[in-house]
């Protein structure tokens, strides 16, 4: 077939707009994802949507009677295994989503497998990882798969260890070609070291750490010292009022591996509980500012909330009591 030259590039132009579009909606979770963007690479931060994924974390921590009144979405909830971790699954058939949150610590089970520091290389992400959440994470996956559709983008989030198992089973959703549209954390542990991150740094991750939250530095290392745990994803710390900071994520993982040793004098084990991140977040849904890491000190206030030995006890992170 002949044509002139000008048609002809006109119609080559075309393909190739044509080709890179249809590229670009591959890197694309959903057109939701687009519209409902968390956070940017200079450090904006939507949040708005960031207490929209803490309010799930927290509803993780109730009834399933409860949680099944919370959003007509709300499509299934689970105790899978022996490692007493909730998980629910919403689904917004509309937008093409489904949201899967985590419980964190809330029962003696659940502090077994935070103990459980030992590094495992995990067969599906072939990382790294520490064990007390893989074996969670394993038996969540087990049981959730049968509930999504591989046509539907996937959010997950949770607190704590549930922000661990999330980050995991994100990494095995990945693994199985589902399309991650985010993971937001609040509180988390570390569960991979820094050659986990190189393999799955460019899944779109946010950690929200509270200012004063120590469980964001451990666990340090593997059972034994042998391996230096370290942090996936951007970083945001929220401060008092309206103010936050931000880490890129080359930045958040450097911090993570040195962490323990710079701040942990500096943090508490109350100020992990997930209505203190709700409160701190509902705080710049008006005004929020963001102030460079390093000055982060000149924002923080220090709270009293109670001895902190009591609090494993208790095991319910859920409770600002």
């Amino acid at each position: 077939m002949t044509c002139g030259m000008r048609p002809c590039l006109a119609a080559g132009k075309m393909m190739l707009g044509a080709l890179a579009l249809a590229l670009t909606l591959l890197h694309l979770p959903s057109a939701y994802a687009e519209e409902h963007q968390l956070y940017t690479s200079s450090g904006e931060i939507d949040f708005e949507e960031v207490y929209y994924f803490a309010q799930r974390a927290s509803n993780a921590y109730k009834a399933d009677a409860a949680i099944n009144t919370l959003d007509p979405g709300v499509s299934w909830i689970a105790t899978p295994g022996t490692t007493d971790v909730l998980y629910f699954i919403e689904h917004d058939h509309d937008s093409r989503i489904h949201t899967i949150s985590v419980r964190g610590t809330a029962s003696k089970a659940n502090w077994s497998l935070d103990e459980d520091t030992a590094g495992i290389v995990d067969a599906k992400a072939h990382i790294l990882v520490h064990r007390g959440f893989q074996s969670a994470a394993k038996m969540l996956y087990a049981d959730l798969k049968q509930h999504l559709n591989r046509d539907y983008s996937v959010y997950l989030t949770g607190h704590s260890l549930g922000g661990a198992v999330a980050g995991l089973l994100a990494l095995y959703l990945h693994e199985d070609g589902y399309k991650i549209a985010g993971v937001v954390t609040f509180g988390q542990p570390k569960f991979t070291n820094e050659a986990g991150i190189a393999e799955y740094g460019h899944l779109p991750y946010l950690r929200v750490v509270d200012q004063n939250d120590i469980v964001p530095m451990l666990p340090d290392t593997t059972k034994g010292g042998q391996v230096k745990f370290a942090h996936l994803g951007t970083e945001v710390t929220i401060l008092s009022g309206p103010y936050y900071a931000f880490l890129a994520p080359s930045e958040a993982t450097k911090l993570s591996l040195e962490s323990f040793e710079h701040d942990a004098v500096l943090s508490s084990v109350p100020d992990h509980k997930i209505d203190w991140y709700l409160a701190n977040i509902k705080d710049k849904l008006q005004r929020a500012q963001r102030v460079d890491y390093a000055d982060r000190e000149t924002y923080v206030v220090r709270h009293t909330r109670g001895p902190e030995q009591q609090l494993q006890q208790k095991t319910n992170f859920n409770s600002q009591q």
